[in-house]
């Protein structure tokens, strides 16, 4: 239960089922094309709904383009699935599936190059994004206050998600003041390198050796996601090898 695909799996189907209806009657299209382009849209929206906050909470970024990025995805993999079933039923003719599989491999390369070329874009993602656990509860009862409201037009639905909202706002409020108070020193466990962070407010001074310092993808890995949720400003840098540290104003 505490698993964090399940509980992707598992919100992104309620999403499908309780979300879904109420934003595809949202827009009606006469035209069969559009209607299907609008279902897949709809689907997407309702899923990334219900699993936006806690894939927030837990890997700190949001898919911008996730809708672009469905609309091209789920009818290829509704094709990719399709042939993969067709190898598995035909797999006593050998030509066939030679065939089948040729094909099923172009879908797969389509895929992947699609996903690629949308991911190398730059604003494809949002990382540094940092929420806690209550404005995490609060987030999602919003989603059910809103899909309660839609089912039953109870007015004071309204307004008990104006007040949550109020608290969501209070609560990263009461977070960022406390963030521009703090005085702390951060060790990081970084395999074969020393790193430490010396923070007061939003300023802080980042002290490791020469070769971690150069390694930008290892501190994008075990330390800028910290430096997000304290939300700390770009670091003074500063190297083990040639640094003196009465020169430290902290």
């Amino acid at each position: 239960m505490l698993d964090v695909g399940f509980q992707l799996s598992y919100l992104a189907v309620f999403g499908i089922i309780s979300i879904y209806p109420i934003i595809y009657k949202i827009i009606v299209f006469n035209n069969f094309f559009l209607e299907k382009v609008w279902a897949i849209s709809a689907v997407s929206i309702a899923a990334q709904i219900a699993t936006f906050p806690i894939s927030i909470y837990y890997f700190h970024q949001f898919p911008n383009l996730f809708l672009l990025s469905n609309i091209i995805v789920i009818p290829l993999i509704f094709t990719i699935l399709i042939l993969g079933i067709g190898t598995i039923a035909l797999s006593f003719n050998h030509s066939i599936l030679l065939f089948i599989g040729k094909i099923h491999s172009f879908f797969l390369t389509i895929l992947l190059s699609k996903l690629t070329l949308l991911n190398n874009i730059s604003f494809s993602i949002s990382k540094g994004l940092f929420i806690s656990k209550w404005e995490t509860f609060l987030l999602y009862l919003s989603i059910v206050l809103i899909l309660l409201f839609f089912n039953y037009k109870y007015i004071f639905l309204q307004k008990i998600f104006i007040t949550i909202l109020f608290f969501i706002i209070s609560l990263d409020i009461i977070e960022d003041i406390g963030l521009k108070s703090q005085k702390k020193i951060i060790v990081y466990n970084i395999p074969n390198h020393i790193a430490v962070d010396l923070i007061s407010g939003n300023k802080h001074h980042f002290i490791t050796d020469l070769k971690l310092l150069k390694n930008k993808e290892m501190i994008q890995f075990f330390v800028k996601n910290n430096w997000n949720f304290l939300d700390l400003n770009p670091p003074n840098l500063l190297s083990l090898n040639d640094f003196n540290f009465s020169t430290i104003k902290w």
